[in-house]
């Protein structure tokens, strides 16, 4: 009876241990291990009672095991359904959390390409920058300066650079690549009349105006380029970099200027005007060609500082000097030789053409009203022509001899030119 008993109650237990053996997490890797195992013990059992139990009694432990079957495995049921719902909206947690790392991941894939792009861009200036910065001589920087950003941004994006020199709203001088661009010459006189005072960098139709030095005069630098704002922005780093290379070749020219250019009147001084004589010499005597030399006196200067003040002698030395680059332009150099004296070199000129080049300077001279302090100064000058290689073919030679016939012409009765 004992034995029936413990059998029946084995039976009966056995649903019991495979639900509580699902429960156990730590254990899901046993399943189906314990499942055969199950089955070898319900097969063992229902054989057992088979053998021992009365039919009847048999029967109906079955019909109790199924029906404790059927509940275990309801609940089986019921317990891997909200497991798969759970482990459904799980992955479809993960799948969605996936995705937007996906999309975050090509979002700063592509941030990394641009700033990597970016990163090689400035790479790329700062080397140009550098090479740009290794000239000193104030035009080849212009030059060097153009042909890289042109060579950088593209020919159709920048299309002309410039350097102004100017003194308060005056223009003194543009050096410009390409040059004749007469339009934006135009425009940037009528900038510096409009506006003196102006930040680094200013946008102005599709000019960009930035200004590098200031001491006795203005420096600033202009560039036409096609209207677009990242082009301005790295134009502005290329300026900002280059600005040191830009003042020290700046500083270059006007110590250099210095010491070949006349503070008062602006033109070539002695010395260095001997040795591009000599220079030209050079060139004369290879090429076979022909210069004259033009030495040049204001009569009765002495007069005028004695009458007027020295201040006033040195504004007529000024203007004088300004009327003798006017006329001779790009025909000749000229120099202050020395107090109220001036040397003027004209190459390949005929002597006829050169006399009639000291005739309108005179003739010039002598009708001018110079006026200062509303005071009106009259004036005459003196010129002696020298000419290679008819008289001399040596400057010191050539130099002496213009030297003479100018003396000759004062001591003629001034207000002469004498060839």
């Amino acid at each position: 009876m004992l034995g029936k008993i413990i059998y029946i109650l084995s039976i009966n237990l056995l649903p019991l241990m495979f639900y509580s053996s699902i429960q156990i997490d730590k254990f899901k890797t046993l399943y189906y291990k314990k499942e055969i195992i199950f089955v070898l013990y319900t097969t063992f059992f229902l054989i057992l009672g088979y053998i021992l139990l009365p039919r009847e009694i048999f029967l109906i432990v079955i019909i109790l095991d199924i029906f404790l079957w059927m509940i275990v495995f309801d609940l089986y049921y019921h317990k891997v359904q909200k497991i798969s719902k759970e482990f459904v909206r799980h992955i479809e947690d993960l799948v969605l959390q996936k995705s937007t790392l996906q999309e975050r991941v090509t979002k700063v894939g592509k941030q990394a390409e641009e700033y990597q792009k970016q990163l090689n861009r400035y790479n790329n200036l700062f080397r140009i920058v550098q090479e740009i910065n290794e000239n000193v001589e104030l035009n080849k920087i212009i030059k060097e300066f153009y042909i890289k950003i042109v060579n950088y941004f593209g020919q159709e994006k920048i299309s002309y650079l410039a350097l102004v020199v100017y003194k308060k709203k005056d223009t003194i001088n543009i050096i410009d690549y390409p040059t004749n661009r007469k339009d934006i010459t135009s425009s940037i006189k009528n900038y510096l009349i409009e506006k003196t005072n102006f930040d680094y960098s200013e946008t102005s139709s599709n000019l960009l105006f930035y200004d590098l030095y200031s001491n006795k005069n203005n420096y600033m630098v202009v560039i036409e380029y096609f209207k677009d704002e990242e082009i301005c922005s790295e134009l502005n780093f290329f300026l900002s970099e280059t600005k040191i290379g830009f003042v020290r070749s700046i500083l270059f020219s006007e110590v250099e200027n210095l010491a070949r250019i006349d503070g008062l009147t602006e033109l070539y001084l002695r010395r260095f005007f001997i040795s591009r004589l000599n220079e030209e010499l050079l060139r004369a005597i290879r090429y076979n060609t022909k210069f004259s030399l033009i030495m040049l006196d204001i009569d009765f200067f002495k007069k005028i500082n004695d009458t007027y003040g020295h201040i006033a002698g040195d504004f007529v030395l000024k203007r004088l000097a300004k009327v003798i680059k006017d006329i001779v332009a790009d025909q000749g150099l000229c120099c202050r030789w020395g107090g109220e004296e001036f040397l003027i070199f004209i190459p390949y000129q005929s002597q006829d053409s050169v006399k009639n080049l000291s005739e309108e300077l005179r003739q010039k001279i002598e009708v001018m009203n110079f006026i200062y302090e509303n005071k009106i100064i009259k004036l005459t000058i003196s010129c002696g022509i020298s000419f290679f290689p008819e008289e001399a073919k040596d400057i010191t030679n050539l130099i002496e001899i213009a030297d003479k016939k100018l003396y000759q012409a004062k001591q003629s009765g001034r207000n002469k030119v004498i060839s």
